[in-house]
């Protein structure tokens, strides 16, 4: 094979892995993992499952590397909220929409089979701890502009708010409530606790 075809070869061979990834990813989310078969991605996309096989291994590989590219592309958008934002009530409210807007296009099945793949769960949990230490960088930012007391330990304010993260998880409190329930009951709330004066007056102001 002459060095332009095998580079002609490379690159559709790169294409078709990330239509694949999309297109399967996009089924997780829509149906739920455990609806998806192998055999259906290879239906969907006019490609015999040898093709979907030498490509990706199996299933659990498949979601893995959608759940890894999905995650850059989200931390890549919050990077770019976070320089756009007026400030950090307005970072946060924005977050909070977009965050809407993906749990409502998501089956809460796909959420409950996550839980069957440690390899994801792990992943998941070295990106909390990054998102941690962001989310500690925004309460220290809070204070610097004077929406949040400074007489609060944010430290244990990122644990705990991981900590409600895990619960509603684990106790998959999704199935039976709406993402606007969860996040206005329990983080709203909580970040309205250490808002100053300032703060109080620009989250209500945005939230209207």
């Amino acid at each position: 094979m002459l060095m332009h075809d095998q580079k002609e070869e490379t690159t559709y061979r790169h294409l078709l892995r990330e239509r694949i990834l999309d297109i399967a990813f996009t089924k997780f989310i829509r149906m739920g993992i455990r609806a998806v078969k192998m055999d259906d991605i290879a239906r969907e996309m006019s490609i015999s499952k040898r093709t979907l096989y030498e490509i990706y291994e199996n299933k659990a590989v498949l979601l893995f590397e959608g759940v890894k590219k999905y995650k850059k592309l989200r931390d890549e958008e919050l990077e770019k909220r976070a320089k756009k934002s007026d400030s950090v009530i307005a970072f946060i409210l924005e977050v909070y929409r977009r965050e809407a807007e993906v749990f409502h296009s998501v089956n809460p099945d796909f959420y409950s089979d996550l839980a069957k793949y440690p390899q994801v769960m792990k992943f998941l949990e070295t990106n909390r701890k990054e998102h941690r230490l962001l989310f500690l960088e925004i309460m220290h930012k809070g204070v610097d502009e004077g929406y949040f007391r400074s007489d609060v330990n944010y430290e244990l304010v990122v644990k705990l708010f991981d900590s409600i993260g895990v619960y509603m998880s684990e106790k998959e409190l999704y199935q039976d409530y709406s993402f606007e329930e969860l996040f206005c009951n329990m983080v709203f709330v909580a970040i309205r606790g250490f808002c100053t004066i300032k703060g109080i007056e620009e989250l209500d102001k945005n939230l209207h």
